[in-house]
């Protein structure tokens, strides 16, 4: 015969609560206009420092290689200060990033953006509860 599948106890309902996240991407500008720029790094992180501390290192991993002189002491400069203004803006809720230019004429850019996250949580469903239909009712 069949089986018959377990009917769950209780109902869950979903509760969306909004916090604020910051949307990290790295993207590669081709010299050619007409291209949309390729991601190179997409990431969803929970507070501002971490969104600066990735940025930071993946400008140190790319930084030495291609780079002229005159956009290596740019990027090492950033990376010295630059990242306290980008923190600020932040907390201003504003969008931030850096952006280095490659000697083929392609940019490499870090963006930080503020947004809001929805997460949903599992919640007890009230009709579940004859109890509380019942006070509902009176």
């Amino acid at each position: 015969m069949f089986a018959q599948l377990a009917r769950p106890e209780r109902q869950t309902a979903l509760v969306l609560a909004a916090e604020r996240g910051y949307w990290c991407e790295a993207l590669l500008h081709h010299s050619d206009a007409d291209l949309p720029p390729d991601p190179r790094s997409l990431s969803l992180l929970p507070d501002p420092m971490s969104a600066i501390r990735l940025l930071r290192l993946q400008l140190r991993q790319n930084a030495p290689f291609g780079l002229d002189i005159n956009e290596l002491a740019r990027a090492a400069a950033w990376l010295e200060d630059g990242w306290v203004h980008a923190i600020g803006a932040l907390a201003r809720n504003e969008p931030c990033g850096f952006r280095v230019k490659l000697p083929q004429g392609e940019y490499l850019e870090w963006v930080i953006r503020p947004v809001n996250v929805y997460v949903a949580t599992p919640t007890e469903s009230p009709q579940q509860h004859p109890t509380a239909r019942r006070e509902l009712r009176r």
